[in-house]
């Protein structure tokens, strides 16, 4: 928005007022002039017979140094009508108006008007309504609520396009004259991005902005409509653009009543996870851990976060790091779902083995056996057993021995000799065999 040129001075105002008034739109001989401080104070007038008999209306002169919503109200004691006008365009339509404030010394009237106005120099024509001695007191009130905009002005055209830089809300203000502004935005690479407008209260409380993009050449890529549910909320849309330089129009969508103020944003849209691919090993026995691998895709994603659970921890439990620890013999599922909120999963099957066989003993018994015993471990189909001659275990062998489920002992034929016996669990999940690790080595001679 450009700024409007403030008038230098009531005197030449004045004079210019003092012309004809085909200037103004009526048949008056003489025009008014009076200034009116923007102050939001009422404060009093007469329309008087004189006036009235010669067609000449008040002007009330006033001032904006910045732009925003300008509220105006007029009391009338008389049939009168009041409209507003830009100083600087003054063969214009008004900006508002009414035709017929019907007020009466018994019974005033009041009319008020907001319209979205640029800095510079206004003023409402107050006269009467009707052609029967309408004439009389009246009261006036003008009062501003200042946009704040920072754009850089003018910003009216692809040449004078402020640059917008990601990440950077500028405050701008669509009036009834500057109906856009016109943003440069440099887009490194291909991509998408979040354009944020917030919008405001305005004179008609039309909560809505347009946004459209141009390419550097000028070409619309699109219109986007930013039309918020309450004043003062943001409304967000993903845009996807290639690597150049683009150009934001924000205008009022060609309707008076989306003028006002407004906040505008963009920033480059998060790169969310597309896919999760889980690996490591496959199994881990009851006691023992393992590191699982969330590979998260795409490369570049902004939010590589995972999170880490199990759908059965009484087999297998799972740490914010993918650490898995076996509890029992089982199966449990992982599961790492993406942090950034699209939900996104990988899983993995994971089969927990027996954990490392407890309180062996080993007992010699006639016949040349050897009974074992052990610690109860639920869930078990076999026991292996391994002896040799050497501590060391060197040349050993192995036997493997079937029991049930709740299974504490087993008893294996071994020749006369002294060894050194250990066993480990068995279990089988899904036809697959998995082995516990070993228990402690326990000696025992065979007569």
């Amino acid at each position: 928005m450009s700024l409007k040129n403030i008038t230098k001075g009531l005197g030449a105002l004045a004079i210019a007022c003092l012309l004809s008034v085909a200037c103004f739109g009526t048949t008056a001989n003489a025009f008014v002039v009076k200034s009116h401080a923007v102050d939001g104070d009422w404060k009093s007038y007469e329309f008087t017979q004189a006036q009235y008999e010669e067609q000449n209306p008040n002007g009330h002169f006033f001032t904006l140094t910045s732009s925003g919503t300008v509220t105006i109200s007029i009391q009338s004691e008389f049939y009168a009508r009041a409209y507003i006008f830009s100083n600087d365009n003054t063969e214009r339509e008004a900006y508002d108006g009414n035709a017929g404030i019907l007020g009466t010394p018994e019974s005033p009237k009041t009319e008020t008007f907001k319209l979205d106005l640029e800095a510079g120099s206004y003023f409402v024509r107050v006269e009467n309504a009707t052609t029967e001695n309408s004439y009389g007191n009246y009261r006036l009130k003008i009062s501003q609520d200042a946009s704040g905009a920072n754009e850089t002005e003018p910003n009216d055209s692809f040449a004078q396009a402020m640059e917008l830089k990601p990440n950077t809300l500028k405050t701008g203000f669509i009036s009834l004259d500057n109906v856009c502004d016109f943003y440069k935005i440099s887009i490194p690479s291909d991509q998408k991005i979040l354009l944020s407008v917030f919008v405001f209260n305005n004179a008609e409380n039309g909560l809505a902005k347009g946004v459209t993009v141009y390419n550097s050449a000028y070409e619309q890529q699109g219109v986007h409509h930013f039309v918020a549910s309450s004043a003062g909320s943001s409304v967000t849309k993903e845009i996807e653009l290639k690597k150049g330089i683009y150009y934001l129009k924000v205008d009022n969508l060609d309707f008076r009543q989306y003028t006002g103020k407004y906040q505008i944003r963009w920033t480059k849209a998060p790169v969310k996870v597309e896919s999760i691919k889980v690996s490591g090993d496959k199994s881990v026995n009851a006691g023992k851990q393992i590191t699982l691998k969330a590979t998260v895709l795409p490369a570049d994603a902004d939010n590589k976060a995972v999170t880490w659970t199990s759908s059965n921890p009484s087999v297998a439990t799972v740490n914010s790091a993918g650490i898995v620890t076996g509890k029992k013999i089982g199966k449990a599922t992982i599961t790492a779902t993406s942090a950034d909120g699209t939900k996104v999963t990988g899983t993995y099957n994971i089969c927990v083995g027996p954990k490392q066989v407890s309180g062996l003993k080993a007992k010699a018994k006639g016949n040349k056996k050897v009974q074992l015993r052990w610690s109860k471990q639920k869930g078990i189909t076999g026991i292996q057993v391994q002896y040799a001659k050497k501590k060391t275990f060197k040349g050993s062998k192995k036997k493997t021995v079937k029991v049930s489920s709740n299974a504490t002992k087993a008893t294996v034929k071994l020749k006369k000799g002294t060894y050194y016996v250990k066993v480990r669990a068995i279990t089988k999940i899904d036809g697959k065999k998995y082995y516990g690790d070993w228990s402690k080595a326990k000696k025992v001679k065979i007569k």
